[in-house]
């Protein structure tokens, strides 16, 4: 189940749970400019989904760097991923969010169901 990650700067939220993370941007007059989904999160198939304001969607896949220091691998940079994410995805992330606030969920299907999914 998301949960909401307080103490991030204004105008920013970011909600967690095992599998998810969501980071929600806002601007003017507090609307969302840019939320990014990132799914399957800590594994070697973390990928994201990114909406913009004025861009649209975006299907992402986070690229893993190793850490020498820490001998593990951590988190890269963002890369364009061609397979958009299917039904499955959206039915999972309507089950993990019914705590976020209503109109930040509805706002966040609306997106994922309009884009075109992978079967």
């Amino acid at each position: 189940m998301l949960r909401e990650i307080r103490g991030v700067a204004q105008g920013r939220q970011w909600f967690q749970d095992d599998y998810f993370d969501l980071f929600v941007f806002r601007g003017d007059g507090d609307r969302i400019a840019r939320f990014q989904l990132c799914y399957a999160r800590d594994t070697r198939h973390e990928r994201a989904v990114e909406w913009a304001r004025g861009r649209g969607l975006q299907h992402l896949r986070v690229r893993q760097r190793y850490d020498e220091g820490q001998g593990r691998e951590q988190s890269g940079a963002l890369s364009l991923e061609a397979a958009a994410p299917g039904a499955e995805l959206r039915q999972r992330f309507e089950a993990a969010s019914p705590r976020l606030p209503a109109s930040l969920r509805a706002f966040i299907l609306r997106r994922l169901r309009a884009s075109p999914s992978r079967r």
